[in-house]
């Protein structure tokens, strides 16, 4: 919010914000606001930002609806060059729900429902390459 103060463009911007953990933040920001489905606020801004070329466009979103729910949607805007930023909230778990694994929790963190942390060797994400090769036996 300092960084549209500084930049004088408040008059003109307009945040999609996601749904998530942050979700009582956007009342008290004094822009513009519009709410997307989980995983889709690029999608959102960038219709925004094609119909008010001249607004500055920002998402705001938690890392469950950016990374689990909406990457595709944040990787297709940027492949695109959307004039968009999409900015991420990373707490590491799905905050909403109480704290329980989402993609961006890191190995040996601490959980709701996996009190040792992501292992190494249990569905981290950096194995997901391997779920096809694995499927086929």
């Amino acid at each position: 919010l300092e960084l549209i103060a500084d930049l004088g463009v408040r008059e003109r911007t307009i945040c999609v914000a996601g749904i998530g953990c942050y979700t009582a933040f956007p009342p008290v920001m004094d822009v513009d606001v519009m709410q997307a489905l989980h995983g889709r606020a690029p999608s959102v801004a960038t219709g925004v930002k094609r119909v008010r070329p001249d607004a500055f466009v920002f998402t705001m979103q938690g890392d469950g609806d950016m990374i689990s729910e909406g990457l595709q949607e944040v990787l297709h805007a940027a492949a695109r060059g959307e004039r968009i930023t999409a900015i991420v909230f990373n707490n590491a778990v799905f905050g909403e729900t109480g704290g329980h694994m989402a993609a961006a929790t890191v190995l040996r963190q601490h959980a709701k429902r996996r009190v040792g942390g992501r292992g190494r060797r249990r569905r981290s994400p950096a194995r997901a390459h391997r779920v096809r090769r694995e499927a086929r036996g």
